[in-house]
């Protein structure tokens, strides 16, 4: 068709896709009878070999190499068209979005500018005409009928490129099959369009199938194996670091418009979402890796605007969180800032999001459950208290964390408490380590404690319902956290405890319940304070306060708002004890010193204490 494109220019021109080359073929049979009505009676084959379609730039947009239709019956002057299959082989298609952001399959042509515009200008005009004599038609014009058997696609390739990006994103699918059976319009009442399809993705496989009428739309896809590492333009504009990860996908949708009895419907199905292998590094430094991370059982209703998931888990989680001198969080610095991020423009967004949710039906999210499995966290904080000179530093390992019936409403918790779980495996750390592996791993295994929780947790309110079991934790490795609130320096100190915990917000205040026994190990104090020192008779650094245990059992602790708070004791033990205890000519005793006196203004808690029974060895 070549030579011929010059005679068909006028009638292209406004096209956004441009014919180059083709060459076309027909078999076809034409019968004609008139009994009593007029019958013109169409079948064959048309073909076309080496189509070359353009974009409105004049960039390559299309290119196939064969194309078979064959008709079974087709009638011009009653309105029908019966196909028996459309076959498309190997066609290669290119997609582009430019600088600008526009697609190449929807540009119009550069010159088409001043017809639009003059179409725009009658639009107007020729409306009220084109009304007038769809209506003078409506009874003679004829209402196609057409179906097509089968549509068949073979050997496909489409490459989608994007120049919004920096660099340039490219992806290809080759290797698509694509197949459609049951096409008819007007669509017949039970027998919807059925298709189906697979294709190769940068090296991941992608299936698909599903059915579609004019009321409806119900498809699945998968995909499999696929290297997040092909997106990366994508998730360079979001995220600093490089992540690698292998991406598995199972989704599905359904549309269903209103009618009669059935209600309207649309829905997004994420069966199952996973991320296998996946690392997260910086300059060839390993930030985080975890073994897969994943959701399954997801379900979006957009219209009734809610959101169901089945579970979300992560396993295998190797990763470093730290917060510099400065309180920044190590993961702050993962995120590309944009200027919209300023604390003015938060808050704008913060308050343009408050009146909008109000506005209309509230956004419900479920999850069922939540589940974590991380063998080693290292937790390092150089900020843990304003004006603080220490760090913060935890080898946390073995950590198992699991929490079910969490609930959003409108973005808020929701009232309901959710049961959750936690044990883990912690040490002291070393804030100079880096990587999945420090040098103190070896001994931070041998000084690990233990923790196992188990409970309830609310958030609106806040509650905790919980019994623990705390073996040895490293109470000194946390001391930071106390700032400049002690005179002395914990050099080490490990704690137990076996029993029950609550706490709840209340709006009078806090209620905090506590009843079990408690083991404090170890305790090593040294002098902070050149006061204290003094007052002590020594010199900063020397010891305090030592004792290998301290055992107390049956301890019972009860806060209440407005009221004193209440402390029992059920028996007492103390081993290896060792105090350096000095008492002034005023007749104070210098281990009341150990914590520094509260400021002028603040207020005391009366603290009743009961000891029912107490010892020392």
């Amino acid at each position: 068709i070549g030579p011929y494109l010059p005679y068909l220019k006028p009638a292209l021109n406004n096209l956004p896709v441009q014919p180059v080359s083709a060459v076309l073929g027909a078999d076809l049979k034409l019968q004609f009878e008139q009994n009593p009505q007029p019958t013109v009676r169409l079948s064959g084959k048309i073909s076309g070999q080496s189509i070359v379609l353009h974009d409105a730039m004049g960039r390559a947009l299309l290119n196939l190499p064969s194309m078979v239709i064959q008709g079974d019956d087709v009638q011009p002057l009653i309105g029908k068209m019966a196909l028996a299959s459309i076959d498309l082989t190997e066609p290669q298609l290119q997609v582009l979005r430019s600088k600008s952001g526009q697609i190449n399959l929807l540009a119009a042509p550069a010159n088409s500018k001043v017809a639009i515009k003059k179409e725009a200008t009658g639009a107007d005009s020729t409306r009220a005409q084109g009304q007038k004599d769809q209506k003078n038609a409506g009874t003679s014009r004829t209402n196609w009928q057409v179906s097509v058997d089968r549509v068949s696609l073979h050997g496909g390739s489409v490459t989608w490129s994007d120049e919004t990006t920096q660099p340039h994103a490219r992806l290809h699918a080759q290797n698509l099959q694509f197949q459609a059976t049951q096409i008819a319009w007007p669509f017949a009442a039970n027998k919807p369009l059925l298709f189906e399809g697979s294709s190769v993705v940068e090296q991941g496989s992608l299936s698909f199938a599903g059915t579609a009428t004019d009321a409806m739309v119900s498809a699945s896809a998968k995909l499999s194996a696929f290297p997040v590492s092909a997106v990366k333009p994508y998730v360079q504009a979001v995220l600093i670091p490089s992540l690698t990860a292998s991406a598995d996908v199972q989704a599905g949708l359904l549309w269903q418009a209103a009618g009669g009895e059935q209600k309207a419907a649309l829905q997004v199905r994420l069966d199952e979402a996973q991320l296998s292998n996946m690392v997260l590094s910086k300059d060839k430094v390993r930030l985080a890796q975890a073994k897969q991370v994943g959701a399954k059982g997801a379900v979006i209703d957009l219209l009734a605007q809610s959101a169901t998931l089945q579970e979300v888990q992560a396993s295998g989680v190797q990763t470093r969180i730290e917060r510099s001198a400065t309180g920044r969080w190590m993961v702050q610095d993962w995120l590309f800032a944009h200027a919209d991020d300023s604390p003015t423009s938060a808050t704008s967004q913060a308050t343009n999001t408050s009146s909008v949710s109000h506005a209309g039906p509230k956004w419900r999210v479920s999850l069922a459950e939540a589940r974590l499995d991380a063998p080693h966290v290292e937790f390092v904080d150089r900020y843990p208290a304003p004006q603080s000179k220490k760090t913060v530093a935890l080898d946390i390992k073995q950590i198992k964390a699991r929490a079910s019936g969490f609930e959003l409403i409108d973005g808020e918790p929701g009232k309901k408490p959710m049961s959750f779980a936690l044990s883990l495996n912690v040490a002291a750390g070393d804030a100079s380590a880096s990587g999945s592996a420090s040098a103190s791993s070896a001994k931070a295994a041998q000084d690990a404690g233990q923790l196992k929780l188990q409970g309830q947790l609310g958030l609106a309110p806040l509650s905790v319902q919980l019994d623990g079991q705390l073996q040895r934790l490293p109470i000194h490795a946390v001391e930071a956290y106390l700032g400049d609130a002690l005179n002395v320096d914990v050099l080490r100190l490990d704690a137990s405890y076996t029993g029950k915990f609550q706490m709840a917000q209340t709006p009078a205040g806090w209620q905090v319940k506590l009843a079990g026994d408690a083991i404090l190990e170890d305790l090593q104090t040294s002098l902070r304070s050149a006061a204290l020192a003094a007052s002590s008779g020594a010199v900063a650094g020397d010891d305090l306060l030592n004792w290998h245990s301290l055992n107390v059992k049956a301890l019972a602790l009860d806060m209440q708002p407005g009221a004193s708070l209440k402390l029992a004791v059920g028996e007492a033990a103390v081993t290896d004890f060792f105090a350096r205890v000095v008492i002034s000519e005023q007749g104070r005793l210098n281990l009341a010193d150990i914590v520094k006196a509260a400021p002028a203004s603040a207020t005391s808690t009366a603290v009743t204490t009961k000891t029912i029974a107490s010892g020392a060895d």
